[in-house]
C-alpha cells in the first residue's frame, strides 16, 4: 500500500516539475512579466522531492522495517517526510496565490498582458501540487500507522 501511495506521489511531483518548468519557459520569453514564487518553488522542491521519493521507496523496501531501526533514524524519515509535506503545503499556497495576484499574466495590468496559456498551466499546476499534498499526507499517515503498529507490537 505504501508503494502506491509513493508511485502517486512520484508521479504528481515530476508533472508538478514539468508544469513549473513549462510556465518558467513561458514566462522567460516575456521579460515585463516576474515569474510567481510559486514557479521556483516548484522548481526547487519538486527537482529535490523526486531522488528523495525514489530513494525512500527503495529504502522502505530494501532495508530492515522502520520499528527495528534505531531511534534517530526512524526520526530523520519521519520528519523528512513532514517537511516535504510542509514545503508542498507551501508551494500549494503560493500556486493558488498566483491565480489571483492582479500583477501575474492571469489578470490585465499595465505590467503584464494576459496570457490564458499561461492561466491553464498554472490552475493544473495549483491541481496538481493539492493532489501530491493529499497522497504525501496518505504516505506519511500509513507511514505513521506502520510505526505505531511496530512499536506496539513489541
Amino acid at each position: 500500500m505504501p508503494l502506491i501511495f509513493r508511485v502517486i506521489v512520484l508521479s504528481f511531483s515530476a508533472t508538478a516539475l514539468a508544469l513549473s518548468g513549462s510556465i518558467f519557459q513561458h514566462l522567460r520569453s516575456d521579460p515585463a512579466c516576474r515569474k510567481g514564487a510559486s514557479t521556483y518553488m516548484a522548481l526547487i522542491v519538486d527537482a529535490i522531492a523526486l531522488p528523495y521519493i525514489i530513494f525512500i521507496t527503495v529504502d522502505e523496501y530494501k532495508a530492515p522495517p522502520i520499528g527495528i531501526r534505531p531511534s534517530g533514524q526512524k526520526l530523520r524519515l519521519t520528519l523528512l517526510d513532514l517537511l516535504f509535506i510542509v514545503f508542498d503545503a507551501a508551494n500549494l499556497s503560493l500556486a493558488f496565490q498566483a491565480l489571483d495576484d492582479p500583477q501575474w499574466v492571469c489578470h490585465q495590468s499595465d505590467i503584464c498582458q494576459v496570457r490564458m496559456a499561461i492561466c491553464y498551466r498554472q490552475r493544473a499546476l495549483a491541481a496538481v501540487l493539492l493532489i501530491a499534498l493529499l497522497a504525501w499526507l496518505t504516505t506519511f499517515i500509513v507511514s505513521l500507522l506502520r510505526l505505531a503498529a511496530r512499536v506496539v507490537s513489541t
